[in-house]
């Protein structure tokens, strides 16, 4: 098998879901469809079950540009590269070529907070024909990320028991894989099999940063977690784990209806628990866990990565937690340590969390503390800057770095092969270390406009009507909308491992651009606006009374869309351009590659109708 092409071949456009069946063609020869559309092979008498997923994180159907540079595959930057979870795929299919004995699931819609379309092909399998899959002692998953990560956790319960986890990690060891226990993982389709399969697992495959344009994989580890897998004598792995007696309720679109004090109450509960990173072992369906509350019932909820257990139960506008009573809400949230810190305690908190942790925290521990003890965010990283830090997000987590050692911040980056970092660390020290292009530009176009505004501002305070809206429109574009959305290119740009030489200039302007953001809203930036034209109005000399209606027009054309629908378009029309090191806006050829076929018109007219191309 070739690995990398066949990979390319899979990654050739992202897959939402919905359009999993366009890749039928790379498929291996054989595959069947059960019920609901999933695709299966079936070899030999076998107890295990292997799953991954055709869909990727994308909401559209993108071709992708893929950079191939030795053993690491990504893309041009435009779009995700959809090795979650295409690497799963490419191992499952070399384990189907060479015959290893089992039942191979690919299966639809995994991507569901891409999707929103609630539930996973999985849990429709499992609704359609559970019995199918009582046969199975094991389901194992190839859809983590990176490497060496055998995940024991998934849905706030371990998944698999310790001997199972144990003996695995013998096996692959066997073949030069390093494998080790983690109970940090969410969810994939495996996860589901809980009150079915005893012993469930997912495993790295050389994935790294999913879900973003700067995802990439290492196909050699891809290869050589499959020679390792096809060697795994799978039917003779320990069996330890007893099946969840937890029964999910099943999958439902009844609509909520009229709520009783008790369904009022779960709801609060529920969403409460929610945010603390708690799931509940019975619910499966958000949408609609209204529907299905009985007072009464007992209901159990874990951390998701903690053996934290609530068995709770609401009745007569009463909870019971563990056989604890508790009157009202405000009571049960004292028992759950909710409370508002003041700044100081909370961000004292912060750093003493993330010291005890080698300077990251997950997803769950972050966002728990910042709901549990009333944390600002903006205030929080504000305040990290004062004292001389950095929040970063790594993967599924944050991480601080101390701003003034840029060789710390190399070393946070994982290390792609061995030899690599030196090289990082040689470009790294030859940076510009002045300042970034970004602050010059700055620096020079404020000096002009201070030398010309005499002149300017009367001339420009007593233009038309027209050409002052139209000006103020564009300065709202280039200086508030693309200014965030090129905020958040360059955000995920700075972690590119691959190009050190730029970090210290990405930074930089990331740094400026944050700094220049004095308005969170378009609403504030346009009420500047007006304040410098009431200032100088004394100057307007031929339109002395179209402030007010200059405003209005612009704000009714800004309200037709959101702040993030705005700043969301304008992502669709600039681009990362390596060459220079800058954010720049796309040809339209780049427009046209990256957009399905039959709307190239509508997404320009789009973006046109938006102000990002009319100039162009």
């Amino acid at each position: 098998m070739d690995f990398s092409k066949l990979f390319i071949d899979l990654t050739q456009y992202t897959i939402p879901f919905g359009y999993e069946s366009d890749i039928e063609n790379f498929l291996p020869v054989g595959w069947k469809k059960d019920s609901v559309g999933n695709y299966y092979y079936e070899i030999g008498q076998s107890e295990t079950l292997f799953t991954s997923h055709l869909d990727t994180a994308s909401s559209k159907k993108e071709k992708i540009n893929h950079i191939v540079q030795g053993d690491i595959i990504k893309t041009d930057g435009t779009t995700i590269l959809g090795g979650d979870n295409k690497a799963g795929c490419v191992i499952l299919f070399y384990l189907i070529e060479n015959k290893i004995p089992g039942t191979y699931y690919f299966f639809l819609g995994e991507e569901s907070s891409v999707h929103k379309n609630f539930p996973h092909g999985s849990l429709l399998a499992i609704e359609a024909n559970p019995n199918f899959f009582k046969k199975f002692k094991r389901a194992i998953s190839f859809d983590r990320k990176e490497t060496g990560q055998l995940i024991t956790r998934q849905l706030g319960y371990n998944c698999c028991s310790d001997d199972f986890a144990s003996a695995l990690i013998s096996e692959f060891s066997k073949y030069g894989i390093k494998y080790e226990k983690d109970n940090t993982g969410y969810y994939t389709d495996s996860a589901f099999f809980g009150n079915l399969i005893s012993e469930i697992t997912n495993l790295s495959s050389g994935v790294w940063n999913e879900h973003t344009t700067n995802e990439y994989v290492d196909i050699s580890y891809i290869k050589s977690v499959a020679i390792a897998a096809s060697k795994v004598n799978w039917e003779l792995l320990p069996t330890k784990r007893e099946i969840d007696k937890f029964e999910p309720d099943m999958r439902s679109d009844t609509k909520q209806g009229m709520l009783s004090k008790d369904h009022k109450i779960f709801r609060e509960v529920f969403t409460m628990l929610d945010e603390l990173y708690f799931v509940c072992r019975e619910i499966r369906n958000y949408k609609s866990y209204l529907s299905h509350f009985k007072s009464g019932r007992k209901y159990h909820f874990t951390k998701w990565h903690e053996d934290d257990e609530l068995t709770l139960s609401i009745q007569n506008g009463k909870i019971n937690s563990n056989g604890i009573e508790y009157r009202n809400i405000e009571d049960f949230k004292r028992h759950l340590g909710i409370e508002k810190m003041n700044r100081q305690k909370f961000f004292n908190l912060m750093i003493d969390e993330f010291d005890k942790n080698n300077d990251k925290l997950s997803n769950a521990r972050f966002h728990y503390l910042f709901y549990q003890k009333g944390g600002d965010r903006k205030k929080f990283e504000r305040d990290l800057r004062k004292s001389g830090w950095l929040l970063t997000k790594i993967g599924k987590g944050y991480q601080l770095i101390r701003e003034s050692n840029s060789m710390k911040y190399i070393s946070s980056f994982e290390k792609l092969e061995s030899g690599l970092e030196l090289n990082h660390i040689k470009k790294f020290n030859e940076l510009d270390v002045n300042e970034s292009i970004g602050e010059k530009k700055s620096i020079i176009k404020k000096m002009v406009a201070f030398f010309l505004l005499p002149v300017s501002l009367p001339i420009f305070m007593n233009s038309s009507t027209e050409f002052k809206i139209k000006t103020i429109k564009k300065s709202i574009l280039n200086n508030f909308i693309e200014e965030k959305a090129e905020y958040r290119i360059l955000d995920e740009i700075k972690y590119d491992v691959t190009q050190p030489s730029k970090l210290k200039k990405i930074r930089d302007r990331i740094k400026l651009i944050k700094r220049n953001d004095k308005y969170p809203t378009i609403e504030s930036y346009i009420n500047m606006w007006k304040k410098i034209f009431k200032k100088f109005n004394i100057l307007n000399f031929k339109n002395k009374l179209d402030t007010d209606y200059i405003f209005e027009e612009i704000a009714e054309y800004y309200s037709q869309y959101t702040d993030d629908e705005w700043v969301e378009t304008s992502l669709e029309y600039l681009i990362y351009d390596v060459s220079t090191g800058k954010v720049r806006k796309k040809t339209y050829t780049e427009i046209w590659n990256q957009t399905p076929p039959g709307t190239w018109t509508q997404s320009i007219s789009r973006i046109n109708r938006m102000g990002g191309l009319e100039d162009r």
